[in-house]
């Protein structure tokens, strides 16, 4: 696989998303506006399904879950300027989505970036 060095403040290189087009396609010869269609679908379905509140199953990649982050009563603020304290305020709780890996590909990226 031809990755193109990472710019910016990402220290791995990253795949983007032609690149990944390109890649689905050398390797399964299917065409390059089908894979992008499904790619584009998989995430319209994805997001809508976290919309909802479903975990989704990524294959062999992982799932996509939920963390639950909990209310706050009577929390106080901060200025971090001025020192100043804001009057107390409640917060509600909501959950935040979270991309659970699967063991086989955390053990698959532990052995292969390995370094002395």
């Amino acid at each position: 696989m031809d990755i193109t060095p990472c710019r910016g403040r990402h220290k791995a290189p990253r795949l983007s998303t032609l690149e990944l087009v390109k890649e689905i396609h050398n390797r399964s010869g299917l065409d390059i506006d089908g894979i992008k269609l499904v790619i584009s679908q998989l995430c319209d379905v994805t997001k809508e399904s976290l919309a909802m509140g479903f975990e989704v199953p990524l294959g062999d990649l992982g799932c996509f879950t939920f963390r639950e982050v909990k209310p706050k009563k009577n929390f106080v603020v901060r200025n971090p300027k001025t020192k100043e304290e804001l009057p107390p305020k409640d917060y509600p709780g909501y959950f935040v989505p979270r991309l659970r890996v699967a063991k086989k590909v955390k053990d698959l990226v532990k052995e292969q970036m390995k370094y002395e």
